[in-house]
C-alpha cells in the first residue's frame, strides 16, 4: 500500500492466530512554502511476519525502514539486523506495554535511515518470543535525524475503539506510523479516520498515516474492536526531506 506520514502504536495480548488482513495566514506564500514537504514522501513495500524474521522484497537504496515489533510477556528487542548490513535504532519513547493483560506484552519501533540495497530478511533479537514484526520502507525521508516525534500509552482500559496516542508532527509531510496491541482483536481503523491500517496481523492494528501532504498538527489513529479490551499503542513521525 502507498500513503502517507506517522507513526503509533498499542499492545496487549491477543489469539495468536495469524490474521494478515490487507487488513501561518492564508495567501503568506514564504509561510505556505515553509510548510509543504521539501520531498514527498512515498510507501514503497509493506510487510508482516508473525515471528521475528520477515521477509522483505528487494529494499531500494536511501530508504526508511520502519520495524514495529509485538514482543510478549514483557520482554525487549536486543537487536535488529538484516542481510545487506543496514543500521537499526530503537525509538525509546515508542515503547508501550499493556499492563492491563495478563502477561503485559510490550512493543517497539526500530528504523534504519538512507538503506543500502537489497536485503530481503529482517532479523529480531529479543528476550522474549516475538510475536510479530511489520515493516514499512518509505521514500523521501530524511537520512540524518530522521524522527520528529514518538509517543506512547501503556495499560489503556477496555473499549471498542482503541485510540494511538495523538502525536503533534512539527512539519507538513511527514511520515508516521500508528501500532496498537489489543486484547481482541481490531477490524480496520474507524470511518473517516486519517489512518490507513496496513496490516491487522495477530488481530492488532498496524497503520500509517494515509496523506503525504498531510498538515502540520495533531494526528491520531481510532481502530474497531469487536469486542471491549484493554490494548496499548504508539505512534512515532518522521521527517521528509533529503
Amino acid at each position: 500500500m502507498v500513503v502517507a506520514a506517522l507513526l503509533l502504536v498499542a499492545c496487549g495480548r491477543v489469539d495468536f492466530t495469524s490474521i494478515d488482513a490487507r487488513g501561518d495566514a492564508p495567501g503568506d506564500a514564504a509561510s505556505e512554502a515553509s510548510d509543504a514537504p521539501a520531498i514527498p514522501w512515498a510507501l514503497v513495500s509493506d510487510r508482516s511476519a508473525t515471528s521475528g524474521t520477515l521477509a522483505l522484497p528487494s529494499v531500494g537504496s536511501g530508504h526508511l525502514l520502519v520495524v514495529g515489533v509485538h514482543v510478549g510477556v514483557g520482554g525487549s528487542v536486543t537487536a535488529l539486523a538484516d542481510d545487506a548490513g543496514n543500521t537499526y535504532t530503537s525509538v525509546p519513547a515508542a515503547r508501550a506495554s499493556n499492563t492491563s493483560m495478563v502477561g503485559s506484552d510490550t512493543l517497539e519501533v526500530w528504523y534504519a535511515t538512507d538503506s543500502r540495497s537489497g536485503p530481503t530478511t529482517i532479523t529480531v533479537s529479543a528476550t522474549d518470543m516475538v510475536v510479530s514484526t511489520i515493516a514499512w520502507e518509505v521514500s523521501g525521508i530524511r537520512a540524518a535525524n530522521p524522527v520528529d516525534t514518538a509517543v506512547a500509552i501503556s495499560g489503556q482500559p477496555a473499549t471498542t475503539t482503541p485510540m494511538g496516542p495523538p502525536i503533534t508532527t512539527a512539519t507538513a509531510g511527514e511520515f508516521v506510523v500508528s501500532i496498537a496491541i489489543v486484547e481482541n482483536g481490531v477490524s480496520g481503523t474507524v470511518a473517516g479516520n486519517e489512518f490507513t491500517n496496513d496490516f491487522r496481523t495477530r488481530g492488532n492494528g498496524w497503520a500509517h498515516l494515509t496523506d503525504p501532504a498531510a498538515p502540520a498538527g495533531v494526528h491520531q489513529a481510532v481502530w474497531n474492536q469487536g469486542t471491549a479490551g484493554s490494548y496499548c499503542a504508539n505512534a512515532v513521525a518522521f521527517f521528509a526531506g533529503p
